[in-house]
């Protein structure tokens, strides 16, 4: 064979590895994501549905002005000359926007557990107060910057030898 035939397939073979290993990790992590969903009966899960299918057409109006907001704020910060107070009510019409539509989820998911056996509520709990908390931005699970200080301090104390366990 020639050199360059060699190199071409020796370059085939290797993408079609990392190809194969992308692939693979891939689906092992959507299978990991199947898994971690919560364990409860089919009727439940249509009860579920059923209240957040509700809830999303009344949240429709707020989700438009989250957009709207977004944009305003968008066009805020890149203006020439930078307004403190717009952008500052712009955050708080955004924020407020955006609490009113996670208020709403929470309340639609409340009157779907009412008629929960405790088990399945038990099991849905974790996943709803996870989602309520403050350090947690919606679905992008973000950290916050005091969370991310207060494990920056955590490993540098333990390097120094002076770390415990980690809370938070």
């Amino acid at each position: 064979m020639h050199k360059t035939a060699k190199i071409i397939v020796t370059l085939s073979i290797l993408l079609n590895v990392v190809l194969l290993s992308f692939v693979t990790v891939s689906f092992f992590r959507h299978q990991d994501h199947k898994s971690s969903a919560p364990q409860i009966s089919e009727a439940a899960r249509e009860k579920i549905k059923e209240k957040f299918s509700k809830a999303d057409m009344n949240i429709r109006p707020q989700l438009q002005q989250v957009r709207e907001t977004s944009t305003v704020l968008k066009d805020i910060i890149a203006a020439p000359e930078f307004d403190k107070a717009a952008y500052e009510k712009a955050i708080d019409d955004v924020m407020t926007a955006r609490q009113s539509i996670a208020r709403e989820r929470a309340l639609k998911m409340g009157e779907a557990m009412a008629d929960l056996p405790a088990e399945e509520r038990k099991t849905l709990s974790h996943g709803l107060m996870r989602s309520l908390s403050p350090s947690m931005d919606g679905n992008t699970r973000r950290i916050t910057p005091e969370a991310r200080e207060r494990f920056k301090n955590w490993q540098n104390n333990r390097a120094n030898g002076q770390g415990g366990r980690f809370t938070e």
